[in-house]
């Protein structure tokens, strides 16, 4: 509908500005000849925009409504240019389905590696993974570090995705292998056990406590870890 409105609109103000050319006219003055002679065998006549060739109004049509079209940004749209990208239409692209056939393959992989397996460059990936997102067909959930992509069709639970999250993660998926094989390690035991320093350890604790995957209690004067109870299954089927 709006399509079909701006074109009348713009037809109309064409129309009009011929009219008013129209009103206006053309005067042809007598011609001189070359000895200063004036040929006077016809009176001077006004020509109106309609007594012009027809290509003339043709291509002086035309470069008026382009203009406005082009102004106005609706030249695609007129055209057919313009496509609304839905759920029903969203992989009808290569570079949408490759995306998300990788993303079904591969649950909670992030931006970087996804890129750099499909061999797209950034600014493409970025428009095609938002299109997919507005079209409901995949979801993603943003840590710490990375932002990771699901399909969007209930086959992984918010408990699942954290979890498939911290795996793909080199650091945290080590924190959770030793926990789910050692429970109730302090921050020190952990980072003896990964080979890393006490500090990375905290970090990444800090945030995998906050989203609720691991625990942590006191026994005695030492602080001990655990995976949650609500995470603990999802953990033991990924790992």
């Amino acid at each position: 509908m709006k399509q079909w409105t701006a074109l009348i609109l713009i037809l109309f103000l064409a129309f009009n500005h011929v009219a008013i050319a129209d009103t206006g006219g053309y005067t042809v003055e007598p011609h001189a000849l070359q000895d200063g002679l004036t040929d006077s065998s016809g009176a001077d006549a006004t020509v109106t925009f309609w007594d012009l060739p027809l290509w003339i109004q043709i291509a002086w049509l035309s470069g008026l409504i382009f203009a406005f079209l082009g102004s106005f940004k609706i030249i695609p749209l007129i055209l057919g240019g313009f496509k609304r990208i839905l759920r029903s239409n969203a992989l009808d692209n290569k570079n949408r389905l490759s995306m998300y056939t990788f993303i079904k393959e591969n649950p909670g992989i992030y931006f970087r590696e996804l890129i750099s397996e499909l061999k797209i460059n950034k600014g493409t990936a970025e428009y095609h993974l938002k299109k997919l997102e507005m079209a409901g067909l995949i979801t993603s959930l943003q840590n710490k570090t990375y932002k990771r992509y699901f399909l969007n069709n209930s086959a992984f639970s918010s408990s699942e995705q954290a979890v498939l999250s911290a795996l793909r993660e080199n650091t945290p998926g080590k924190i959770l292998v030793t926990l789910l094989k050692n429970p109730g390690l302090s921050y020190g035991e952990i980072a003896i056990a990964i080979g890393i320093n006490r500090s990375t350890v905290a970090s990444h604790m800090k945030t995998m406590i906050k989203n609720g995957i691991v625990k942590s209690e006191y026994a005695s004067t030492t602080l001990k870890h655990y995976i949650s109870s609500e995470f603990l299954p999802v953990v033991r089927k990924y790992v």
